[in-house]
């Protein structure tokens, strides 16, 4: 009997380093892993505050783009399978960091 190699995957949060202020904000992202897209929800959102940067793990800058909803889209369709590190945000403070598997 021959048996097979499992690939594991991990699904895992990083977290950035927050700035201490009266307001907290919260970060979801899903589907994690994904094949084409993953929607970041973020709460409380507003205009003209947040912006995200993917890369891969060696920290290669890919893409990066203003949030423009609360409850924003990211296209990785076009991306290779693999994981890339996702980087929220706020006035150019990093507020959150996830590891994302593109399928």
């Amino acid at each position: 009997m021959v048996e097979g190699v499992q690939q594991p995957y991990e699904i895992q949060f990083l977290p950035g380093i927050e700035e201490k202020s009266k307001t907290t904000t919260y970060c979801s992202v899903f589907p994690n892993p994904t094949s084409k897209e993953v929607t970041l929800k973020i709460e409380p959102w507003s205009p003209a505050t947040f912006h995200y940067r993917i890369s891969d793990l060696r920290g290669k800058f890919i893409e990066g783009h203003p949030v423009e909803y609360s409850e924003q889209l990211i296209p990785m369709e076009s991306y290779s399978s693999g994981t890339y590190i996702l980087t929220i945000l706020e006035k150019n403070t990093i507020l959150a960091t996830y590891k994302i598997i593109k399928r």
